[in-house]
């Protein structure tokens, strides 16, 4: 190299400044200080004497700056392999220093480790492996890198690793079963393993599913080996896996039992207070459970009142306390009376004795449609339009309708006293709407029909409907804001279209109480508001009314702020 005439053969060595100085082309200056401007002198003796001067190097001292990512570790006991990735787009080290702490035991101190550079596709792997381990131990690891002059980048961020290599403290699960406990009615789950030297706990999974999704039930004891799961239902498939935990690693999932428990309990009670209701052709059997694991129930119905009960409906399936169930007796024989009863299929799938019976006949059924459709719609001076469908086109047995009307409270709808009839009409002045002019302003009422025929019959009341006759409220003052002349705070809002009015209230209340509290009355033809004299440092918010001719007052408008300094 000393006998070159050109340096050209040393390719991209030529940028290196170790090689440059070790061929005699390049001087490595360690003396020089911060901030402090140099010039050289370069004199050479061959072929002949010659001197040249370099312009003026300003030294800077910077840190080299290098984007390390952490990409992984890889304990293997007797050594661990350490992985930092950066981006080929960004700058690379020329080689990087490695610290280890024994984790809680030692200070940070700089490690001999094997090191070398490979390439993935966007990215270079500064690749380390660490050969003085020892197994079982936590290590924490970083590294400096540094540029070809020495000069030390930003450390990594510090690591942890365990050094234990992945599952090789999780032992073997052997005997995996799930069977039926009838005595304790449950399911027994039962298991062992090889060994257990370094387990922290076992965690027990349960799906209704094969797939899943499965649901943690139970952490268990390393010394454990049986669980029972008494939160099942009989005749119902469950799928469960272990998973063991060491106090390094987190294990795997075992492989999957199945298991049921076996239905063996008896429905001993029937279903308890059966009611019947009818209404028109449908009627409706109510009935309250009396044993916790039932499951659904079958409804029976018999002709008359010794007759066979046969079962007419399917599965009702229901876990609530109230049960009912509906049957529409159009097609029956309107001349015979008819039984109905119920019993209990539980989680077992056995079934109870039939409860008591209840008797119905169609031919008192041949009741009169209830009216549907009923709205109510408010008209000036509150008075209230009532309509609902015309029920003579559905049965010619409909002679008149009676409606009824009574108040309830305007927030939660509730009943304030009973229902009197406000509207009676017969055949020959039949009609399906009527004008209610009674209302009161501010109350809420309730209305309801019936259907009325021959011989006094009725139908059943109709779906309620319900109207408020509300207070008609000027609308709130809009576009407010807020500025201020730094002696006091301006509140400005838009003149409203809304005529007959009488004055605005302005409110004020500060970030300490949010009540609005009323600080100003102006006429009408005020839109502006000054508020002076408040103590600064303070958040301030305000709000506006404005108030009819009749003394209603608006709502409040939306707040507007300012803080005032």
């Amino acid at each position: 190299m000393n006998r070159a005439v050109i340096s050209d053969s040393l390719y991209e060595f030529n940028a290196s400044p170790l090689m440059l100085e070790t061929a005699g082309l390049g001087y490595f200056d360690t003396e020089v200080q911060a901030n402090q401007t140099y010039q050289y002198r370069l004199t050479s003796n061959s072929p002949k004497v010659s001197e040249q001067t370099s312009a003026p190097i300003r030294f800077v001292a910077q840190k080299p700056k290098y984007e390390l990512v952490f990409n992984k570790s890889l304990p293997e006991e007797d050594l661990v392999g350490l992985e930092w990735r950066i981006s080929k787009r960004g700058n690379l080290p020329f080689s990087w220093k490695v610290y280890r702490q024994y984790y809680l035991q030692t200070t940070m101190q700089e490690i001999p480790v094997i090191k070398f550079f490979t390439a993935s596709r966007d990215s270079v792997i500064l690749r380390t492996i660490d050969r003085q381990t020892s197994a079982k131990r936590l290590y924490r690891y970083m590294i400096i890198p540094y540029d070809a002059f020495g000069n030390e980048g930003t450390p990594s961020d510090t690591i942890l690793v365990k050094n234990v290599k992945p599952y090789s403290d999780i032992p073997i699960l052997q005997h995996f079963t799930a069977d039926s406990d009838n005595q304790r009615r449950g399911i027994l789950l039962k298991w062992s393993f090889d060994k257990a030297i370094a387990l922290k706990d076992l965690q027990l999974y349960r799906s209704k599913s094969f797939e899943g999704p499965y649901q943690a039930i139970a952490t268990l004891q390393p010394a454990d080996t049986t669980y029972l799961d008494s939160k099942v239902e009989p005749i119902e498939t469950y799928f469960y896996y272990l998973q063991m935990n060491s106090l390094y690693n987190q294990g795997y999932p075992s492989v999957k039992v199945a298991g049921m428990l076996e239905g063996i309990e008896q429905a001993v009670l029937p279903p308890k207070n059966l009611t019947i209701k009818q209404q028109g052709t449908i009627v409706t059997l109510s009935w309250t459970r009396s044993e916790r694991n039932t499951r659904g129930y079958y409804v029976y119905r018999g002709e008359g009142y010794k007759g066979k009960q046969v079962q007419v409906s399917d599965l009702v399936y229901s876990k609530d306390s109230l049960v009912s169930y509906t049957d529409n007796i159009q097609n029956l024989d309107s001349t015979q009376v008819y039984s109905y009863s119920v019993v209990s299929f539980n989680t077992s799938y056995n079934t109870s004795p039939n409860s008591n019976s209840v008797y119905t006949v169609p031919s008192a059924a041949l009741s009169l449609p209830t009216p549907i459709g009923l709205a109510a719609y408010r008209q000036s001076n509150n008075k209230v339009l009532v309509i609902w469908k015309d029920m003579t086109v559905i049965s010619p047995y409909v002679t008149g309708y009676e409606l009824y009307r009574r108040e309830v409270n305007p927030t939660s709808n509730k009943a304030l006293d009973d229902y009197k009839i406000i509207f009676q009409n017969s055949v020959a002045n039949i009609q399906n709407s009527f004008v209610d002019s009674l209302g009161i302003t501010g109350k809420s009422y309730e209305y309801a029909v019936k259907s009325v025929g021959h011989h006094n019959f009725q139908s059943a009341l109709s779906a309620p409907t319900t109207i408020l006759l509300s207070k008609v409220l000027p609308p709130p003052p809009a576009g407010l804001k807020v500025i201020t002349d730094n002696q006091s705070i301006i509140v400005e809002w838009d003149k409203p279209a809304f005529k007959n009015l009488k004055n605005y209230k302005v409110y004020r209340f500060d970030s300490q109480s949010r009540t609005p509290l009323l600080v100003q009355t102006l006429p009408v033809g005020i839109n502006t508001y000054k508020d002076a004299g408040l103590p600064k440092g303070k958040d301030y918010f305000y709000k506006v009314s404005v108030v009819d001719s009749q003394n209603q007052e608006s709502i409040l408008s939306d707040e507007v702020g300012i803080s005032w300094q």
